[in-house]
Parts: structure tokens; sequence; C-alpha cells
């Protein structure tokens, strides 16, 4: 999967493997997040959420935003700004990986569910249902 940031052309790869947007495409993007918060550079609050992401996996937005220190408005603007992708469809496009990678290496649904920090087992198969379109059932089958 990839999209056209505001800079240069980015891929989820580039985040899921610790790579993110250079200093002077987020400096160029007009969010100075730095002055606001205790990030040294656009760089590093971009680099930092992708560590989230990473660690802590299926949370709500505000749970990322509280735990980079700013505002929930202020973390979507910020992300919007430095990637041109909302913070929701990175949560979504780092956990569907994870679910794939999970899923294809055998795990239980609960386990998978457990994992990435769903509540309980039926919202995770709701979420699964609704992104890729067929049932765990289903795609256990197939």
């Amino acid at each position: 999967m990839e999209f056209l940031g505001k800079y240069r052309k980015i891929t989820v790869d580039d985040v899921w493997c610790g790579s993110s947007v250079t200093e002077a495409e987020a400096a160029a993007a007009g969010k100075h997040i730095n002055k606001y918060r205790n990030y040294a550079t656009n760089n590093d609050f971009i680099d930092h959420f992708a560590a989230l992401l990473r660690i802590i996996g299926y949370r709500p937005l505000y749970r990322y935003a509280a735990s980079m220190g700013v505002g929930r408005q202020e973390f979507h603007h910020a992300v919007l700004a430095l990637t041109g992708w909302p913070p929701k469809k990175w949560i979504d496009e780092f956990t569907l990986r994870r679910i794939r990678e999970y899923m294809e290496k055998g795990r239980s649904s609960f386990g998978v569910a457990h994992s990435l920090g769903f509540v309980d087992t039926a919202t995770f198969s709701h979420y699964f249902h609704r992104h890729f379109g067929m049932s765990l059932r289903e795609w256990m089958d197939g």
C-alpha cells in the first residue's frame, strides 16, 4: 500500500521498517510540532508515532495522542500534514498488516485479538470482516 505524501511518495513499508519523512520534507509540511511539545524535530514526532504503531497496535486515536503528549486534534492535523494520511488510516494499515502476519503464522483469532488490543474476539471479528470482506472462518478455510 502506498500513498502520495505531501512531498514524496511514502509507503507503509517505509514506516513499518522504522523510516519516515526526511527533515526537509517535515519542515516543508509547515507543521512545527517541536515548538509545542518535547520533540526535537518533526521527524521525531512521526518516528514516535510509528514506534507506537509497532508496539501497542490497535487502540483508539486519543490513546496515541495522549501517549505522545498532544491533543487529539493537534495529533490528527500533525500526522496528516506530515504524512498525507490521517492517523486512523495509519492505525488501520498497521493493524491489518499485523493481523495478516499473525494469521499466516497460524495464531488463533483469540490470540490475535488479544495481542492487538481488541476488547474481545467479537470486536476483532467485526473489524476483520469489515476490512477483509470475509469472516474469520472463511479466511481460515480459504
